[in-house]
């Protein structure tokens, strides 16, 4: 039997975790980096294991054509470099 599809407010409540990790700074997927990725992140805060946010977004866009914005995401400049 298949898997269920998300509710619509089941999936904004995933991409609303997913964007506000984005928005704090943590890198979206395929952006090497230190520190925790936004979908780990989004993962964690919503009991949820990282690969099945991963699968659950691919759901989501395919029945409710919603995706996180991927552009809330900044690419964190390094500090300049003091010269002495």
């Amino acid at each position: 039997m298949p898997t269920p599809h998300i509710s619509r407010a089941e999936a904004e409540r995933r991409i609303a975790a997913v964007n506000k990790a984005l928005s704090e700074g943590h890198r979206p997927p395929g952006v090497m980096g230190h520190g925790q990725a936004a979908l780990a992140v989004a993962a964690q805060t919503i009991g949820l294991a990282r690969t099945g946010l991963l699968n659950s977004l691919r759901d989501i866009k395919r029945h409710h054509g919603l995706e996180p914005n991927w552009s809330l995401w900044k690419r964190q400049e390094p500090p300049p470099q003091q010269t002495f």
